[in-house]
């Protein structure tokens, strides 16, 4: 069991570190070609639509994770779900999407606004095709990953040849969409082995039980989609498109940094399914221990690192039209914790043990002080009030989550953890920036110079203070490096 989660871990880190270098790769030639305002549009256009994919797929990834891998070692139960729920995601994504399609020239017209809509509007065809949840509630996250690095690699290879002018916007969002839709249906090469047959698709299959089952793992997953948008809407209407391209960078910046975060919740979320499943809660606790306290020393290091060389890598990773992302980072340090702090409550605690009321009633809330802290702010502090918003209501969500999951973690060790990797955090920030006001080499030098030092600098001092965390993190790196050797072994 310990192997398969850190083959897959290991799997999840090698693709999640290609969706990092992919854009520290095309996006500084990017924004030197497409003017924010076009990424503002382009970045609109996608929100919109993810959240439409979201309605169409009726919340089929979290729901068919789950369900899969509750059902897991049952093969006759394992491929009826299997069919039930892609027969029935078909059927709902393509009702979408030929009016959305259709509305979107309508609606905008056969201009380039309007073609940027109706390729966006192909994600829902996306969607039909997406069966990661199978995979994914099965563990096999090498199927997902190994099918999608070679999509991934031609697609940047695409964007350099075939991305020249201002003008090629609706071409760059046709080979995102593509590539992503050929990266999907690459996954069905491999299904005979683990659904036992080809034959996955009938429309007696399709189920209204299934839609009904689901659902409630859609809305707060349609809610957070529109939380996360929210400040972008407002930056949108009250500061233009040029400000929503900027603040889209931003977090771009962001997410990518919390990439490896995301991939490890990933990967532990079907497992403590099976925790649930098994009605062993002990057993979860003491894996969410493990668990956060490694998201955490991920995450309060990025803080420290944007501190530090934020500035340095907006300097050379963008170009002059995008110099405002610079002070926007700074803001958004603390974000990478908050984010963690969501999902791994969320995806951890609350999904698996089916817990949809109490994910609504968090959410909604912290929705709902998200909209009139952005009506309030973004008027007065146009994008900075956009960000404010989000981290103050992303915050409130993880406080709501983290109360009403109260029972089911062990917060006095967390929280010793966490003080723990804080204090190596702020001494390591305050270090290197007194060290950087006294040598400076050069935006580029110092990202690299100073980011490297912040990364010896906190890990020492964290490994240094608490032997908890020492012992996780060098478990942890054990597994690891004990699977990779394990496998050269198999080779030869």
């Amino acid at each position: 069991m310990k192997n398969r989660l850190t083959k897959n871990y290991i799997y999840n880190l090698i693709y999640n570190s290609l969706n990092v270098i992919v854009p520290i790769i095309t996006v500084p030639y990017v924004t030197r070609i497409i003017l924010p305002a076009q990424m503002g549009v382009f970045s609109t256009a996608m929100s919109i639509f993810t959240v439409i994919v979201i309605v169409a797929r009726f919340g089929v990834l979290t729901y068919g994770t789950r369900a899969i891998a509750m059902v897991h070692d049952e093969k006759d139960i394992l491929l009826d779900k299997f069919r039930r729920i892609f027969s029935t995601q078909v059927a709902t994504t393509i009702t979408f999407l030929i009016p959305a399609f259709i509305f979107s020239l309508v609606l905008t017209g056969a201009s380039q606004l309007g073609w940027i809509y109706a390729v966006n509007a192909l994600v829902i065809l996306n969607a039909t095709v997406d069966i990661s949840w199978f995979y994914n509630g099965l563990e096999e996250f090498r199927i997902t990953i190994s099918r999608n690095i070679f999509v991934k690699v031609i697609a940047v290879a695409l964007i350099f040849l075939l991305v020249k002018t201002k003008d090629d916007i609706v071409l760059y969002a046709l080979i995102y969409i593509v590539s992503a839709f050929i990266g999907n249906l690459s996954m069905f090469f491999g299904i005979k082995r683990f659904a036992g047959t080809l034959r996955i698709f009938s429309f007696k299959w399709i189920k209204l039980s299934v839609i009904k089952e689901a659902v409630p793992y859609m809305v707060p997953i349609i809610l957070s989609m529109v939380f996360a948008e929210t400040s972008r809407y407002f930056i949108y209407s009250f500061s233009g498109q040029a400000m929503t391209g900027i603040y889209d960078q931003a977090l771009k910046v962001v997410r990518m940094l919390i990439i490896l975060t995301s991939a490890l919740i990933t990967v532990v979320a079907p497992r403590i399914s099976k925790f649930v499943a098994a009605n062993n809660l002990d057993a979860m606790k003491s894996y969410f221990v493990k668990v956060f306290t490694i998201l955490a020393f991920q995450t309060i290091l990025i803080f420290s690192g944007i501190i530090v060389v934020g500035n340095d890598f907006v300097s050379f990773f963008f170009g002059e039209e995008y110099a405002a992302v610079a002070p926007l980072l700074q803001i958004l340090a603390v974000y990478p914790f908050i984010f963690m702090l969501e999902q791994s409550l969320l995806s951890l605690i609350l999904r698996p043990l089916g817990n949809t009321k109490a994910m609504l009633k968090s959410i909604l809330i912290s929705l709902s002080v998200n909209i009139v802290l952005n009506a309030a702010l973004v008027p007065l502090l146009g994008v900075t009030g956009g960000i404010l918003s989000l981290l103050i209501a992303s915050l409130l969500h993880a406080a709501i989550q983290a109360l009403i999951a109260r029972t089911y973690i062990r917060w006095n060790q967390i929280i010793k953890n966490t003080i723990f990797m804080a204090v190596a955090a702020g001494a390591t920030t305050v270090a290197l920036m007194f060290v950087k006001k006294q040598i400076s080499f050069g935006s580029i030098e110092d990202f690299f110079v100073f980011g490297t030092l912040c990364v010896v600098l906190y890990s020492s001092i964290v490994l240094i203070l608490s032997k908890d965390i020492r012992m996780f993190l060098l478990q942890y790196i054990r597994n690891i490096t004990d699977r990779i050797r394990n496998k050269k072994t198999g080779d030869r």
